[in-house]
This record gives C-alpha cells, structure tokens and sequence, in this order.
C-alpha cells in the first residue's frame, strides 16, 4: 500500500491525482467562468431550439379558421359571449392543442438526449449546457401542453424513469 499526498488517492499501486467531482478543471477560478459561461449558452441554446422549432412548425393562425372580415378579436367590438358561440373559435382551439402535443413531445425528446448526453459528456461546460438545456426544455414542453395534463404526466414520468435509469447506472 502506497501512502499518497492530499489529493492525490492510490490506485494500482501508485498514487495519481483525485479528479474534481465537476471533472477536469483546470483551477477553481475557472470554475465560475464555466457556470457563467453556460447559462449564457443555455439560454442561447433553448432559444435557438424554440426558434427552430417555430420555423418547422407552422402556429394556427385565427383567420384560418375565422373569417376576419366577419369577426374581430377586439373584444370592445364584439361582446365576449359572441365568441363562445362561434364553432370556429372552437376548431382553432382544438388546432392549437395538436400543435402543442406536437412542440411537446419534440421538445420532451430533445430535452431527454440533452440531459442522457449530459450525463456521458466529460467536458464540464458542455455537460453544464447539455443538462441545463435538457431540463429547461423538458419544462417548457410541459407548460406548453399543460391543458393536456393526462399525457404531460405519462410522458414526464418516463422520461424521470429513463433519467433515472441512466443516471444510477452512468454514477456506479
């Protein structure tokens, strides 16, 4: 048995220096760099991700469905209650959930091999941007299908288990 320096741990009969618990860090004033630096990448990332997504996507547009000559949205023309009675109003709602179960299970699989890579990745800040990035649209594709709730909760539930999974096996 080898007796080693603080920080350093025997392994194979001789010592080698302790690894960070954040990986390979070149010094802990880099440390709140790579933090800062992240977030910034993370907010950049979920927005790119959300650009592209709307891009790919089309949103259901109102006058698709309503005949803009006909009726208006400015609610001091016509009374609320004018609304409700419209069946187009109630195509264009039913349109806009399909288009939000749809942004949900992209961005709750995009979110999900965000944070499996994130788990893998050795390099700290991309770890940090992966996991960060990950979870944050995770959460974004549930609020955006949350009158759905039933599903949101299904999908959000296997994707904890997968996470889980994955992380128990990847921290052993």
């Amino acid at each position: 048995m080898v007796d080693c320096k603080k920080g350093f741990k025997e392994k194979n009969g001789r010592c080698v220096k302790r690894r960070s618990f954040f990986g390979k860090v070149k010094g802990s004033r880099n440390l709140p760099l790579t933090i800062i630096l992240s977030i910034i990448s993370i907010i950049l990332l979920v927005t790119i991700a959300n650009l592209v997504v709307n891009q790919i996507i089309s949103r259901p547009e109102i006058n698709d469905f309503c005949d803009p000559d006909i009726r208006t949205l400015d609610t001091r023309e016509i009374p609320i209650e004018g609304f409700a009675l419209d069946p187009c109003f109630d195509e264009f709602d039913e349109a806009q959930k399909k288009n939000n179960q749809m942004i949900f299970y992209i961005f709750a699989g995009i979110g999900l091999i965000l944070i499996v890579a994130g788990l893998f990745i050795k390099n700290l800040l991309i770890q940090l941007i992966a996991l960060g990035s990950g979870g944050i649209l995770v959460i974004e594709s549930a609020i955006r299908n949350f009158q759905n709730t039933f599903s949101v909760i299904i999908v959000l539930v296997i994707l904890l288990t997968i996470i889980i999974i994955v992380g128990v096996r990847k921290l052993k």
